[in-house]
């Protein structure tokens, strides 16, 4: 591709989409020096570092971005974007969020879902703001039109974690990146002793899904897309 320097890299780190794994391996590639993990999710804690950042200086910023902090990425630096992100299918995404939170006592919903099973953590509208339309509302406001139009203005890659030997593969084309391989980093147990009720699972999985039609839409469009890329 064009030389590093040219452009502003932003990985857009979504939780319980193997962003953390992938971290690793991206952070080996670039070198410290021009690589800036922001950890915080409070999208006000990352404008609060971005404004005291001199994005120059850098090659990879990751964090978990909104929509208009990656505008006003691309009026602030100055050079045109790259944007590389992972998307999981949001049903699953949805459930290893709960099973990761339940395993993490530290976590800032513990407390609210620790008492819960996978179908009362579904079921709580409260928690929408992680369990609906996550992807479409980061990327577009809420437009799945918008969401697919900035990815596509900016995508370098839309990996999908269920494809993550073929994300990888592309990424590596594209970068030409030699030292991808993705190890394994918050991994929650696919099944737990807080999930073994078979229809209550079940019925966790089709309110997951109720709650997620523009993201699963989403996921399937950039899903093809990847697997068209490397055809």
């Amino acid at each position: 591709m064009s030389a590093d320097r040219d452009y502003l890299h932003l990985f857009n780190h979504i939780p319980k989409t193997a962003g953390t794994a992938f971290k690793k391996s991206l952070l080996r590639n670039v070198g410290e020096e021009r690589f800036l993990d922001i950890i915080h999710p409070d999208k006000a804690k990352i404008d609060e570092t971005l404004a005291v950042t001199d994005t120059g200086k850098l090659s990879w910023i990751c964090a978990n971005f909104h929509n208009k902090q990656i505008e006003s990425l691309r009026q602030s630096d100055g050079r045109a974007l790259r944007i590389v992100t992972m998307l999981r299918h949001p049903v699953q995404r949805g459930m290893s969020l709960y099973r990761f939170v339940r395993n993490k006592k530290s976590h800032a919903l513990y407390k609210r879902i620790s008492k819960m099973d996978l179908l009362e953590f579904a079921q709580d509208d409260a928690l929408d703001r992680q369990l609906s339309e996550y992807y479409t509302r980061r990327f577009g406001g809420g437009s799945f039109d918008d969401a697919v139009a900035l990815l596509n203005r900016d995508k370098l890659v839309v990996g999908i974690t269920e494809e993550m030997s073929c994300t990888m593969r592309v990424i590596a084309r594209v970068t030409g990146f030699s030292d991808l391989e993705v190890p394994h980093a918050n991994v929650s147990k696919q099944f737990s002793e807080f999930d073994v009720d078979e229809d209550r699972v079940a019925e966790a999985t089709r309110i997951l899904a109720g709650k997620n039609p523009l993201d699963i839409r989403l996921y399937e469009h950039f899903r093809d897309v990847l697997l068209e890329a490397e055809a």
